[in-house]
């Protein structure tokens, strides 16, 4: 299974907030409060897995949450008029050990011809909390 190919402090500087870090660096969590939403972020760089949870802050209700099998790389991609983190190739899934669960059916999630992936899932946190899934990526 590949690391992810991500870079800590890109995160920061997007997200600004800095992660609860677990030891040995297995799993870093940026949680971002705006107005009545928390977007948590989960990355697992050694199983190249990062989590999307968006929270109803005042009721602590779980309005999404997903997976995904990072297959490319994660960055902060910054433009003139934003920025955001992106995730390339990536395979969309209902939680962090679901890659566990597809093996067991003989299903490889890093093999895109298996499992082909979207081109890229993109998180914004300004001016508001964005999940965007664009069918062809274009510069910000």
């Amino acid at each position: 299974m590949p690391q992810l190919d991500w870079s800590e402090s890109a995160f920061v500087e997007c997200l600004e907030v800095l992660p609860a870090v677990e030891e040995y660096a297995t799993k870093h969590r940026f949680e971002v409060v705006q107005r009545d939403l928390t977007l948590v972020v989960t990355v697992w760089q050694f199983e190249s897995v990062a989590t999307i949870e968006v929270i109803r802050t005042e009721s602590d209700a779980l309005l999404l949450a997903f997976a995904l099998v990072v297959r490319g790389r994660a960055r902060h991609l910054k433009g003139q008029r934003a920025e955001c983190i992106e995730f390339t190739d990536a395979v969309i899934v209902p939680g962090r050990m679901s890659y566990q669960e597809y093996r067991q059916k003989r299903i490889d999630v890093h093999d895109a011809k298996q499992m082909p992936g979207l081109d890229s899932v993109r998180l914004f946190v300004k001016p508001l909390i964005r999940i965007e899934i664009p069918r062809h990526p274009a510069p910000l």
